[in-house]
């Protein structure tokens, strides 16, 4: 770099019986002669500790502040695979609850009234349970699951107990799916009537995470006396729902996960 200053500072000696006659005079020539000095060199020449700054100049821009990823919320509709299984008329609860295959499979309703149900009307026993399976394709493996809600809608006019677990189902079920869940439990909830968004607990969050890229499937059972193996003694031991075939988006059985 070229010396700024032109012509170089030169400075008049100084007196020596001027400074012995005005001592604080000439401590502050000589400081002021020194700062000149310095301001000169380190034009031409940074010092080793400003080797790094740019004289007179702004320096290099610095980069923008990294802000905190937004967490990624996935809405899932439900398959319209999702289905109801059913038994009905047995005379034991055993019958009911522990066949390996149901009466019948349903898996083009838009709702039903028994869609998960233990009952003993009269002296005969019901058990009905629903199977959904939710396509998960869309969220990337690389993903770490913060948190799952699953949204489903009662048909009415009863509130129940249902619990949830992982469901080992065919697609589409079969009569022979009847038994097909295992696995810790993913929630017990006390539904309301209308739409009910139940928030899953760790063991689901583990379940969805393996299932990355795949399908998740889910079985909804009545707690009470289907969960817990009780034989009922009487009615209203149920809870209708709405499936993936009705036409209402807001009805339809909904995975929310939202993505760190």
């Amino acid at each position: 770099m070229t010396n700024p200053i032109t012509p170089p500072l030169t400075f008049e000696p100084l007196n020596l019986e001027t400074c012995r006659a005005n001592r604080q005079w000439c401590k502050k020539e000589i400081t002021k002669r020194l700062m000149l000095l310095l301001l000169e060199y380190t034009r031409s020449k940074p010092l080793p500790f400003m080797a790094h700054i740019e004289p007179f100049g702004p320096g290099p821009p610095r980069p923008p502040p990294q802000s905190a990823p937004e967490p990624s919320i996935y809405t899932i509709f439900s398959n319209i695979s999702d289905s109801v299984l059913r038994n009905t008329d047995k005379s034991t609860w055993t019958l009911a609850r522990d066949s390996a295959a149901s009466d019948a499979a349903n898996d083009t309703a838009q709702s039903y009234s028994f869609s998960a149900q233990a009952e003993r009307p009269a002296a005969l026993f019901y058990c009905a349970r629903s199977f959904f399976d939710f396509d998960l394709s869309s969220i990337p493996a690389s993903k770490t699951i913060a948190s799952a809600t699953l949204s489903l809608t009662t048909t009415g006019p009863y509130a129940h107990t249902i619990s949830i677990q992982k469901g080992t189902q065919n697609i589409p079920s079969t009569v022979n799916d009847f038994q097909a869940f295992t696995g810790a439990l993913f929630l017990n909830k006390t539904t309301s009537i209308g739409l009910n968004i139940i928030t899953l607990n760790a063991a689901a969050i583990t379940y969805l995470q393996s299932v990355l890229i795949s399908t998740a499937k889910l079985c909804v059972r009545e707690y009470n006396f289907d969960y817990l193996d009780v034989a009922p003694t009487a009615l209203f031991g149920r809870v209708g729902l709405y499936y993936s075939d009705t036409p209402t988006d807001a009805d339809k059985p909904t995975l929310t996960i939202t993505t760190d």
